[in-house]
């Protein structure tokens, strides 16, 4: 295999790397700040568990500036709406802050249910209980650069991996 050869298939290599990274970091980062302490509120057993989840997973929510705007790209679809997610979040956690420490182990219970159907559908593989997030929020508010980094580089790629193949033959 010539030198050349290699360098492009290091190009390649390289440039897929590139584009894959980034997304990957960024999912990271937003489970690790969010998406896990929503999860934890879901399926906490007691209001002041709960609260305390919500509270690190909005404050990370205000910390990114994820309480309003919107998360589309092409089209204005209402579950792209971030005012409306976060809302419901603040009325999740101020709802539980306003239970009495009298209130009843009924009481207590039927508001951990609405937080957890409030926050999560069964909307996953099998039933399993899925958060509610708008598309793309991880991206927010520069979706529009991502999508043309996905294409540019997508198609970037594509042509060095065909170049890398075409190269390595020899004719």
């Amino acid at each position: 295999m010539r030198i050349e050869s290699l360098l492009i298939w290091f190009l390649a290599i390289g440039l897929s790397a590139i584009m894959i990274a980034p997304p990957v970091i960024k999912h990271i980062n937003l489970a690790i700040g969010c998406t896990d302490y929503l999860e934890r509120a879901a399926n906490a057993n007691t209001p002041e568990l709960a609260i305390q989840q919500l509270d690190t997973a909005l404050a990370f929510i205000e910390k990114q500036g994820w309480t309003s705007g919107s998360t589309y790209v092409a089209f204005k679809y209402p579950q792209c709406e971030l005012g409306y997610w976060y809302a419901n979040l603040v009325a999740a956690r101020d709802e539980l802050k306003g239970l009495s420490p009298k209130s009843s182990p009924l009481e207590k219970s039927n508001l951990l249910m609405k937080l957890r159907e409030s926050i999560t559908d069964g909307s996953g593989p099998n039933g399993k209980q899925e958060l509610i997030l708008p598309p793309n929020i991880n991206f927010y508010p520069d979706q529009v650069v991502w999508v043309v980094w996905w294409w540019l580089g997508g198609a970037l790629s594509v042509l060095f991996w065909i170049w890398a193949v075409a190269d390595s033959f020899d004719y």
